[in-house]
């Protein structure tokens, strides 16, 4: 069965800060309702002004800029995209900068999309991102910085979508995987789970793509390219 939470299966890194020092405990606010910011729509009718007072990228920002996303940004693409950047920068950011740097890729303010404050966020998901608060400054959890590359957070979220990044993470931490890790890593890595998206059990979604995975046995898959790597032979024999 998936997990429902990426720490289930595939725990992250201690909540600290960049330098090792451990930050304060706190139990995170509840996740968004279905993982949507509230007055998405109302907020995209047209430009609004964040704290800082820099401006959200309603129709005008969009038109003056020439940025054209294909959707609306939802809650879970806002952690997407932070990745993406902390994963090309390769260095801890002030909140200020990540958040001009979220505005100046995509196009989008983070508190419109995420509905809240660019700090609160980072404080809800915290197994994915380190935030020093006294600091002011933000990263990726450690084991986030050094997997696979996070994926566009425009591109659609569909069973292709899911597929490619079932197949990236098995090349990463493969070759042999628990299903359930995966299904952990793909909710911590993209903020929904593979169910959400498909509609069907991640096994079976593997099962339906023979061309490129390999199903092991024990609630283990691997690709059909390590069908002959020891660690796979070894595993199948264990279930033969």
């Amino acid at each position: 069965s998936e997990a429902h939470d990426g720490s289930d299966a595939c725990s992250a890194t201690p909540w600290t800060s960049y330098e090792g020092s451990v930050l304060a405990s706190r139990s995170p606010p509840p996740q968004h309702a279905a993982g949507r910011s509230r007055g998405w729509r109302a907020d995209r009718a047209g430009d609004a002004t964040s704290d800082s007072g820099s401006m959200a990228p309603g129709p005008a920002y969009r038109a003056q800029s020439g940025l054209k996303l294909s959707q609306p940004m939802t809650y879970a693409d806002v952690s997407r995209g932070i990745q993406r950047i902390f994963k090309e920068r390769q260095q801890p950011m002030k909140v200020s900068e990540l958040e001009a740097a979220f505005e100046e890729r995509f196009g989008e303010n983070i508190r419109v999309a995420a509905g809240i404050s660019t700090r609160d966020y980072l404080l809800r998901k915290q197994n994915v991102f380190q935030f020093d608060e006294a600091q002011d400054t933000a990263y990726l959890q450690f084991n986030i910085l050094a997997g696979p590359p996070i994926a566009d957070p425009n591109l659609p979220k569909d069973e292709s979508f899911v597929i490619d990044e079932f197949e990236s993470l098995i090349e990463d931490l493969g070759p042999v995987c628990y299903v359930s890790a995966l299904c952990g890593k793909f909710i911590q890595r993209n903020g929904i789970s593979v169910t959400s998206v498909t509609s069907t059990r991640p096994l079976d979604l593997l099962k339906r793509n023979p061309d490129r995975f390999l199903i092991v046995g024990g609630g283990n898959v691997s690709l059909v390219k390590f069908r002959d790597h020891p660690a796979v032979v070894s595993a199948m024999s264990q279930t033969t």
